[in-house]
């Protein structure tokens, strides 16, 4: 902190500083000696890592002979260091009360309301990417940074300022202004279509006349996105050699499959995978050969482009 003369009380220092300190942990700082005259504070702040400290243009008080205590005095930046306006000293006068009363002078004769309010101002905001469902928006305000709210968002491919924070998928800039500082940063919005792959295993693979077999099936998603919709399992009915029984309400009415569904991201989560299984009973009927197990994701499960890998299946060998 640097003091400086202004004997001409023109709001402008006289040269070079008459005195300098430096704050205490808790940020207060004095002057003690003084004589009666006319005197401007400047303050450099302690460099931040990621940022720099910067004197905010809300809640200045432009002339410090006000007394108002616990405000911000700092009104004109010159480089890093922020000047006050010209504070006149005279006996007698001085406003009292002040907390922490830390001047060795008497309380009269002592100014201590010349405080400083400083942010940090970020070197620049990173955005994590968002992921958006077909047809669905994202408000910009919520994903503001905290304590940097209220800026400025632009179309990054037109540079038109977005007038509806209500977006789709695309890329915007984010520019916070408050006095000198001024940060920036990018989001991109991008197509949610999360990837869901099966595979059927079968316990055992070969059995000899009338046996349980156990049937397990896991379906995982590849690529760390969350479901856009309700997910279908569809896994083929191979009655009358292979029957199973199930809770009633699980039951439908499509004669050739038998159906699951995955309700929501709420229950199925990106890059996640899940298992179900059931046993029935296998009858090879007095015969000899191999039946195909298979379970196919329905085309459009949970939002989902990729239709490649959306079966699976696998062989049961049977003997009389």
């Amino acid at each position: 902190v640097n003091l400086y003369e202004d004997a001409n009380n023109d709001g402008v220092a006289d040269g070079s500083a008459i005195a300098t300190t430096t704050t205490d942990a808790n940020g207060n700082y004095v002057f003690d000696g003084l004589i009666p005259g006319n005197y401007i504070v400047g303050v450099t702040p302690i460099t931040v890592v990621g940022g720099n400290y910067t004197s905010s243009t809300t809640g200045q008080e432009l002339n410090p002979n006000l007394n108002i205590d616990n405000n911000d005095n700092g009104i004109t930046t010159i480089g890093s260091e922020t000047m006050s306006g010209t504070i006149t000293l005279a006996p007698g006068t001085e406003p009292t009360g002040e907390l922490p009363n830390n001047a060795t002078a008497p309380d009269a004769n002592a100014n201590l309301t010349v405080d400083f309010g400083f942010f940090v101002c970020p070197d620049n905001f990173t955005f994590n990417p968002v992921y958006l469902c077909a047809g669905t928006t994202i408000n910009l305000a919520s994903v503001e940074p905290a304590g940097y709210t209220g800026g400025v968002w632009t179309n990054a491919t037109t540079g038109l300022v977005v007038t509806s924070l209500n977006v789709g998928v695309g890329t915007y800039n984010y520019t916070y202004t408050n006095g000198t500082c001024t940060a920036t940063g990018t989001l991109t919005t991008i197509l949610n279509i999360p990837d869901y792959t099966p595979t059927i295993t079968i316990a055992p693979s070969a059995i000899t006349g009338i046996s349980n077999v156990r049937v397990i099936i896991q379906i995982s998603e590849i690529l760390n996105r969350t479901p856009c919709s309700d997910i279908y399992i569809f896994v083929p009915r191979l009655e009358p050699r292979f029957t199973f029984g199930y809770e009633p309400v699980a039951t439908t009415s499509n004669p050739n499959f038998y159906v699951w569904k995955y309700v929501g991201a709420s229950v199925f989560p990106a890059n996640g995978s899940s298992k179900l299984g059931f046993v029935g009973s296998y009858d090879p009927n007095s015969t000899d050969g191999a039946t195909t197990f298979s379970v196919q994701i329905f085309q459009g499960s949970g939002g989902e482009t990729n239709i490649t890998n959306n079966t699976d299946s696998e062989n049961l060998i049977y003997f009389r």
